[in-house]
């Protein structure tokens, strides 16, 4: 068993709940285990609730971690009353500051700009990167503010723990293909792919499976996937495109198991330093407990100097599901009007009757999933998509893909 080796360092302050420290909306997508940027960012509000701060998630699934609570207005109403000023963390596909919080900080997952949202930032917000390369390009006092979150499970990807054959090759070309529209290269011709997407969405355990097999993986773009693989003993050869030019979290996982393009020189050094990227990768847990003790100290710090004047509120973003009760609540607010409180439904009542109201029009629909979509990957991602999908199948294509994308939306929270 590989046990997750997560920051436990206690101190007789961590038994008790931080009542005084100013709480933490993390606003992200759903949970999905197939987006490491997701992943980060759900981790890292369970990561600073067993600390003993308060996080909380603005996302309409929290996943699989317990200590993760939602956001609801009358948390923000209790943080307002007891003057806690809120420190709101937006992915940096998120454009601009939508709940007009007066403490930001702006985490960045992959370059500014890339797959949506701002490619600069105004002065008053916080930004850490999920490695140093994120940040190379930013204002001098943000290099320091560097927060690797170690995202793949080592209870998945380890190396086999039983006797192995190797055998062909596997790749993965997600966004590469999807969102910039790339071609593969003959290299990849033969080998499994592993998909981020539906159809044909492998689990964990199944990528696993399929690293431990392979003699070595093929990665078109920057993915956890590339570390996923050189876990589990498997070579992987990173192939350069004009979407993919540099590697994130080179200077934190380093470049063993790891080959920057097809050169045999690289390829060689791959195979040979592929048994040290495991060890390696577990020294990263200890380094990202120092990172977070930072990431605490500076936002706390922040917070404490913002002046929050006027209570938030919280907005539906584009990729939420449509919460009915909250926004016919905010609109009484804007009017004026008293709250009443719902009454027991009526015996004659139908449950269509009583079912919250939904978009009357498939243009509604084809509306909140296009903001959704360009709010994951920007509005050149959304064409292509769909372009992609017409050649597939014509409209009808087009429509299955929205209308899944939309019961994914507003599915209920888990």
């Amino acid at each position: 068993m590989h046990t997750n080796p997560f920051p436990t360092r206690l101190s007789k302050g961590d038994f008790f709940p931080r009542a005084e420290t100013h709480p933490y909306y993390i606003v992200a997508p759903s949970y999905v285990r197939t987006s490491a940027g997701i992943r980060v960012l759900h981790t890292l509000g369970h990561l600073l609730n067993s600390r003993g701060y308060f996080a909380y998630m603005a996302s309409p699934k929290c996943g699989p971690y317990q200590l993760n609570r939602h956001l609801t207005p009358e948390a923000i109403q209790s943080h307002f009353d007891r003057k806690l000023t809120p420190i709101v963390i937006y992915p940096e596909v998120l454009s601009g500051n939508p709940y007009g919080a007066p403490c930001v900080v702006r985490f960045l997952g992959n370059f500014p700009g890339f797959l949506g949202g701002d490619k600069s930032y105004p002065d008053s917000e916080l930004i850490f990167g999920y490695s140093a390369e994120l940040l190379a390009g930013l204002d001098q006092r943000h290099q320091k503010n560097v927060l690797f979150l170690p995202a793949s499970d080592i209870n998945v990807f380890h190396p086999p723990t039983r006797p192995v054959t190797r055998k062909g090759a596997c790749y993965y070309a997600g966004k590469y293909k999807s969102v910039h529209g790339g071609k593969t290269f003959p290299i990849t011709n033969g080998a499994i792919e592993i998909r981020r997407d539906p159809p044909g969405v492998q689990t964990q355990e199944e990528i696993a499976e399929i690293f431990w097999r392979s003699e070595v993986f093929y990665c078109y773009e920057n993915s956890a996937l590339s570390l996923e693989a050189v876990l589990c003993g498997c070579p992987t050869v990173l192939l350069p495109n004009k979407h993919f030019k540099t590697i994130i979290a080179r200077d934190e996982v380093g470049r063993f198991g790891m080959a920057w393009g097809t050169d045999p020189k690289e390829v060689e050094f791959a195979k040979k330093t592929v048994d040290l990227a495991y060890p390696n990768y577990l020294k990263l847990f200890d380094q990202f407990a120092t990172q977070l003790d930072h990431f605490i100290e500076v936002t706390q710090d922040a917070a404490r100097k913002a002046e929050y004047r006027e209570v938030i509120k919280k907005v539906i973003l584009p990729y939420e599901p449509v919460e009915y009760h909250l926004l016919r609540e905010a609109e009484r607010e804007q009017r004026g009007e008293e709250w009443v409180e719902p009454q027991p439904k009526a015996a004659e009542e139908t449950p269509e009757e009583a079912a919250p109201p939904k978009p009357k029009s498939e243009w509604e629909i084809a509306l909140l999933v296009a903001k959704q979509v360009v709010t994951e990957v920007g509005l050149s991602g959304l064409t292509r998509k769909t372009f992609k999908a017409f050649r597939e199948g014509g409209l009808k294509t087009v429509w299955a893909r929205m209308i899944a994308i939309y019961r994914r939306m507003t599915a209920p929270p888990i």
